[in-house]
């Protein structure tokens, strides 16, 4: 279990699959994204567009005119859009998008592993941010089949695995948008803010940094491994991740014997407290000094799963938990 799980929610369990009928799918191909019965003509900035730009799946996209109608399909990318003060224009997000709160108003339109797509062109959208694991799910040739004259922007969001991935994806939503400015002063702020973390725990050394798991779920268990964001947090807030060099999905046996200093679990809306509880109660780890120094802590994963520039807030928590005696 890694960034997407966290994206798409507390199940792992999804049906693959559209919502549409073959019939359905004919009938919705002869519909474009600009049809002149879906709302007021697009405005046009001639010096500006028609633009095209690379996706993060080195795809060439043709941005014809300037986007008013937007459709998310993944809860990152909503939130980036609002940041970018886009919400006006999103007439459509994924069955996950719950924030900003803004977000839940919107009509939803399912999620990569069951696209309705016929939701999606009633919507008649001009942009549509979608991510990078679309493209072996087949959701991006079909939107495109179906909507030609619509740009599908394919956008980094469950593939990420630094800081700078997410700057990355706030700068293409900008740039396709026009709200370059807005994503160049957030990206800053969050330089700034990741750079007044990292300038004080650089230096730590490795006796200094506690080792940490971080727990996204407990049965079967799964974890923070190398590559994953909240791995990358940790490192940056001082601590040593135990399973830095491993995928995310561990056995018991081996974080028993790592003996985690802290213990970071999962405890948000949309993942529920079960492995916060686990790490809580579970006797089989009352030999860790996480559990035997009282260092097991909740963590909201909306803040430390999510490429967004709440991910920030992420950073800042887990490096007073870490770290109180620096950050206090």
């Amino acid at each position: 279990m890694g960034t997407k799980d966290i994206q798409m929610g507390k199940s792992l369990i999804f049906k693959v699959g559209s919502v549409l009928t073959a019939s359905a799918i004919v009938c919705l191909g002869l519909v474009g994204c600009n049809s002149e019965t879906s709302g007021p003509p697009q405005t046009t900035d001639a010096a500006r567009y028609p633009m095209t730009v690379t996706d993060h799946a080195d795809r060439s996209v043709v941005i014809a005119a300037r986007p008013t109608k937007i459709v998310s399909l993944l809860p990152s990318h909503t939130e980036i859009a609002f940041d970018l003060g886009l919400g006006d224009m999103i007439v459509g997000v994924d069955d996950y998008s719950d924030y900003p709160a803004a977000a839940l108003t919107k009509t939803k339109v399912g999620n990569l592993y069951g696209v309705n797509f016929e939701a999606i062109v009633a919507a008649a959208p001009d942009l549509i941010l979608i991510d990078i694991s679309a493209l072996d799910l087949g959701v991006v040739d079909t939107l495109a089949g179906l909507m030609p004259a619509c740009a599908i922007l394919v956008v980094k969001g469950t593939q990420v695995d630094s800081f700078q991935d997410v700057y990355d994806a706030i700068e293409l939503i900008g740039k396709v948008t026009d709200t370059e400015n807005k994503a160049s002063q957030i990206v800053t702020d969050m330089k700034t803010r990741v750079k007044a973390i990292t300038d004080k725990t650089i230096s730590l050394t490795t006796d200094q940094k506690p080792r940490t798991v971080y727990i996204i779920w407990p049965d079967p268990l799964y974890v923070h491994g190398g590559g994953a964001l909240g791995s990358v947090l940790i490192e940056a807030a001082g601590g040593t991740n135990i399973f830095k060099n491993a995928g995310d999905s561990v056995s018991l046996e081996a974080l028993i014997s790592l003996n985690p200093q802290v213990i970071l679990a999962s405890a948000s809306v949309s993942m529920g407290d079960a492995s916060y509880q686990f790490a809580l109660n579970d006797s089989r780890l009352d030999s860790t000094d996480a559990r035997i120094n009282g260092k097991i802590y909740g963590m909201n994963d909306d803040l430390t799963g999510r490429p967004t520039p709440r991910l920030v807030e992420g950073l800042e928590a887990m490096a007073k938990l870490l770290h109180p005696e620096i950050f206090s």
